[in-house]
């Protein structure tokens, strides 16, 4: 077998177009011989075989886009399929692996495995800035796209049609197939009869949370006498005798979804109208060192969408403890798994 799995020594630019660098890779490729390239295949000849690649050009490496590639493609007995894409992530490299695909990207990362070949470079960074696409639509400041998706989150199992969306989410068809066309492409839905549904949940709420708290939350740090327990049991005697209301998150609200983990400051939404007086009620006081309370702020009432009452608290939904608890330190990524298990049961 001929393996070539290093390239760095190589001079081979990473700025030509993938079909260009495809052709010089196998060209320094040791035991392989080009015989003719048009932009569309490649002939080869290897190990004393012949083999034609097929060039198939992408216009992004999203693995709803590979996916469909390969899939309309199908295996073909007299070539090698190679997918040519800007970029290609790890994870979508991986569905080109297990369907016996190659691919061969704009940064370098390459994957051809045919006959006595077998070519891998991997590592190598995307040239091209982050897809704006992905950060405008799990930002804070994408209200609509946040409605959109916690209504989606909120029925993971459920099969939607756009217009159901639309009604549930409170918002236009053109938005939907807007947020729609995004998560086909990372292949974070999937069509199901005549609708579609949320697949690789986890995949997309980590994604979710990396750019969601990129920005951090308004907080007011507090300090009340007594342990966590009895404090959060006086926030339901508050709200139902001084009408102030709150919704618990972050550890207090993911333990109770899922008990996971013991923790030293309860975090907690109120309306920034509200702090004083909560404040006031609960006998505290604000500090700069040694809170054991945290008043968090709402950007948007979009935070407290499937809010509900677990335990006799108020607590925000699933989503948004397992977005609030991703960033805590002292196995906030902990609590916030044992949220998402809890989510992928529904």
């Amino acid at each position: 077998m001929i393996i070539f799995t290093d390239l760095v020594k190589m001079e081979i630019s990473v700025k030509k177009n993938p079909e260009d660098l495809v052709k010089e890779i196998l060209e320094n490729a040791p035991a392989v011989d080009v015989l003719a390239a048009d932009g569309n295949a490649i002939r080869v000849k290897a190990g004393g075989r012949v083999y034609n690649i097929l060039l198939l050009k992408l216009a992004a490496g999203y693995p709803g886009h590979v996916k469909k590639a390969i899939s309309e493609s199908g295996k073909m007995a007299d070539c090698y399929r190679l997918l040519l894409v800007p970029f290609m992530s790890d994870k979508t490299a991986g569905l080109c692996k297990e369907a016996g695909v190659g691919f061969c990207d704009t940064a370098g990362n390459c994957q051809m495995a045919f006959g006595p070949v077998y070519i891998s470079v991997s590592g190598k960074k995307n040239p091209k800035a982050q897809s704006r696409a992905s950060k405008s639509v799990f930002e804070r400041s994408s209200i609509v796209s946040s409605r959109v998706l916690r209504t989606l989150v909120s029925q993971p199992g459920r099969s939607w049609k756009i217009e159901e969306l639309a009604e549930a989410a409170d918002c236009s068809l053109g938005q939907i197939a807007k947020i729609k066309r995004f998560l086909e492409d990372n292949d974070w839905i999937g069509r199901i009869d005549k609708g579609f549904k949320l697949q690789k949940l986890e995949d997309m709420l980590s994604r979710w949370a990396e750019i969601y708290n990129a920005r951090p939350n308004d907080v007011v740090e507090c300090y009340v006498p007594g342990n966590l327990a009895e404090i959060e049991s006086r926030f339901e005697q508050i709200r139902k005798q001084a009408g102030l209301d709150y919704w618990l998150t972050g550890f207090s609200g993911g333990n109770r979804y899922s008990p996971t983990v013991r923790y030293s400051k309860i975090h907690v939404y109120v309306r920034e109208s509200a702090v004083e007086k909560m404040l006031q009620q609960l006998d505290g006081k604000q500090v700069e060192s040694g809170a054991n309370l945290a008043f968090m702020i709402p950007y948007d009432d979009c935070v407290l969408i499937d809010s509900r009452t677990v335990k006799e608290s108020s607590v925000v939904s699933p989503l948004q403890a397992y977005l609030d608890c991703k960033p805590l330190k002292a196995r906030g990524e902990e609590m916030a798994e044992g949220v998402l298990r809890v989510m992928k049961t529904w």
